[in-house]
């Protein structure tokens, strides 16, 4: 069975591939597939090759992503190579909601308690209890993105 490393796109800095609908598509192997979802298995390097931030990355410690995805409307099994595909502005927007949404409500609430020259220990309070609530908010909205989904079966040439 091939390892999801032997699935590389290509050697270019960015081995995601694009169609006609502006979607990323990254190749995957399925670990296993129920009757709900399907779990497939990405090499993080065609998956994060085009993003500016790969190389600085803290989850970079595993070469390995597992996604659990929803089934497609034809069979997959267990071993079958994949594309996975995520549209560009569903990708964007995750981004913004997870590095934007925290850093605004930090800023507000610093902005805010130091107007009202409240003293650092305040202000670290509200800071550590705005990033934690605008983390749920992240969660919340995200689960209203558009999910990756798969799009079809490489087949063996």
């Amino acid at each position: 069975m091939k390892t999801p490393e032997d699935l590389t796109v290509s050697s270019e800095p960015s081995s995601c591939k694009q169609d006609m609908n502006m979607d990323n598509i990254v190749p995957g192997i399925v670990i296993s597939a129920d009757s709900r979802k399907v779990r497939v298995q990405v090499n993080r390097k065609s998956a994060c090759g085009g993003c500016q931030a790969a190389d600085i990355c803290h989850s970079l410690t595993n070469n390995l992503m597992d996604f659990d995805l929803p089934l497609p409307g034809f069979a997959v099994h267990k071993g079958d190579r994949v594309n996975i595909s995520l549209a560009a502005s569903s990708l964007l927007k995750a981004t913004g909601l997870a590095f934007m949404l925290p850093l605004f409500f930090i800023v507000l609430v610093l902005s805010i308690t130091t107007a009202l020259g409240m003293g650092v220990a305040i202000q670290a309070s509200g800071i550590l209890i705005s990033l934690i609530i605008s983390l749920f908010i992240v969660r919340w909205l995200g689960n209203r993105l558009e999910r990756p989904r798969i799009t079809g079966i490489i087949h063996e040439e």
